[in-house]
């Protein structure tokens, strides 16, 4: 079968259920039991990286304490589904929403991540009822975990950012039959959500985003220092700082991804130290990772799909793949009606101001979240879900109700 989106061959959706063998249960308890652990950092804990004593404690809880099993069945209560997309496999959840005219979304989560980050999310949006909202609300949920993350193929040489826009609409459109539907995401998925609502307008209700790609640096063509507002100024400045002391991840994947996954695939502590190090940066913790909303247990389960799926390498590739294709976002102007939910937490580009993103985008809403980072769905998902449906509600008319703390 042929997309209409310029040819991306499509099969037929079947059935998805996980089911880690107790072999691979086994191996990972085994080789947490024998990790040779280096010597611990000098100076303040954290300051060169990943917390000596944090690690050891959230390698023994997953060794001991953790139960995979509990976590699997509650994945495989949800409507999981893979299909073939340009000869290779995509994992998503189809969860139909509780009302009388759900509204399509599609959710692409973003890096150090998989389809987990919707776990709290994806009932408030598909029955807003049982929350204590109204059903009128309800949105069919499509997340998808992208090529290389979760129980989605790896994917080939040259997937970019503009291929997985393709994808995701051939899933939407092709696969599922949703003729026009609104995206939601941040990081790589609110790429991905922009680049639908460049690439493919007709097709989109309407676009949320917690991350809005452009621009991340407010100057542009014939825009001095002086032009602009005291909040970009403020951007700049958090940005080029951020990319001074937090950078170094992104310089490294996007120039030997390679080189590190060796490492990181083959010690499960190891890739629990690194994905340690980013999340504590980058959600709302207060330095202290667990103690906010993004908690142990969610940490140890994005950990422990990236793991049994073995897709840490193919997954991080995306930002070597990215470093060598414009998608063509930059200077643009997105027509499609969109949201921006602004977190006070998260990397400097999610506090981009309104006034900047207005140049690249039809901003309908802007609000800025009470707290939250990088990873809303964990820090606050009651928030982030009344937040997006009330955005979703303006595109089909309905009244408007404020977003709940």
């Amino acid at each position: 079968m042929t997309g209409s989106d310029g040819g991306v061959q499509t099969g037929r959706p079947e059935p998805f259920t996980i089911a880690v063998p107790d072999s691979d249960l086994a191996d990972l308890h085994q080789r947490l039991e024998r990790t040779r652990w280096p010597d611990p950092a000098t100076g303040p804990a954290w300051d060169q990286g990943t917390d000596d004593g944090f690690l050891r404690s959230l390698v023994a809880r997953w060794r001991q304490d953790y139960d995979w099993r509990a976590h699997e069945a509650e994945f495989n209560r949800l409507p999981q589904f893979r299909v073939e997309l340009g000869g290779r496999r995509v994992h998503y959840q189809h969860v139909p929403g509780v009302g009388p005219n759900p509204l399509p979304v599609l959710l692409s989560h973003g890096a150090f991540s998989n389809v987990h980050e919707f776990h709290h999310v994806v009932p408030r949006l598909t029955d807003p009822g049982r929350y204590g909202g109204d059903p009128a609300d309800a949105v069919d949920v499509v997340a998808w975990s992208l090529p290389g993350f979760g129980w989605s193929d790896p994917p080939r040489h040259g997937t970019n950012l503009a291929v997985l826009a393709d994808l995701a609409h051939t899933l939407m459109t092709d696969v599922l039959g949703y003729s026009r539907f609104a995206a939601a995401g941040g990081s790589w998925g609110g790429l991905i959500t922009s680049l639908l609502g460049l690439r493919f307008p007709d097709s989109m209700i309407g676009l949320y985003l917690t991350q809005a790609n452009p621009p991340s640096d407010p100057r542009g063509p014939g825009r001095s220092e002086a032009d602009l507002s005291p909040a970009e100024r403020q951007l700049v400045a958090e940005t080029a700082e951020f990319v001074r002391r937090e950078g170094g991840y992104q310089r490294l994947l996007s120039t030997r991804p390679q080189s590190l996954a060796f490492a990181v695939a083959d010690s499960p502590a190891g890739l629990a130290g690194w994905f340690a190090d980013k999340l504590r940066l980058w959600s709302d913790c207060d330095g202290e990772l667990g103690s906010g909303g993004y908690s142990l247990e969610d940490l140890l389960t994005m950990l422990s799909i990236t793991w049994f799926s073995g897709t840490i390498a193919a997954g991080q590739r995306l930002y070597w793949e990215s470093a060598r294709h414009d998608p063509g976002l930059r200077g643009s102007y997105i027509d499609v009606p969109t949201a921006v939910l602004a977190l006070p937490h998260g990397m400097p580009n999610e506090r981009t101001p309104a006034e900047t993103i207005r140049r690249s985008f039809d901003l309908r809403h802007y609000v800025e979240a009470p707290a939250g980072g990088h990873y809303p769905g964990f820090d606050i998902p009651e928030f982030f879900a009344a937040d997006m449906l009330t955005f979703f509600r303006t595109l089909r008319g309905l009244p408007q109700i404020a977003a709940s703390t």
